[in-house]
């Protein structure tokens, strides 16, 4: 957060910025393979880390597409 504060200085609203970095946060949590509860939740269930991202893939992707309709489109149609 501390390298978000001056590029919202820069013209972008803090609201903008804090956005994107909630989004980045969720999406790597999704396929970080050294976040440890995603290890486990997934290998108590029994699922292959190769299974689970083919599985999360379109989800991820989803994700990515909802990210940047708030973070590039919203803000102009609602003025910020």
């Amino acid at each position: 957060m501390p390298i978000l504060a001056p590029l919202s200085d820069l013209g972008l609203s803090r609201d903008v910025c804090i956005m994107a970095y909630q989004y980045g946060a969720i999406i790597m949590n999704m396929i970080s393979p050294t976040n440890g509860a995603l290890m486990a939740i997934i290998t108590i269930a029994g699922i292959s880390y190769d299974q689970w991202f083919r599985f999360a893939n379109e989800k991820i992707i989803n994700h990515i597409t909802n990210g940047c309709n708030g973070l590039f489109i919203l803000p102009f149609l609602i003025g910020l």
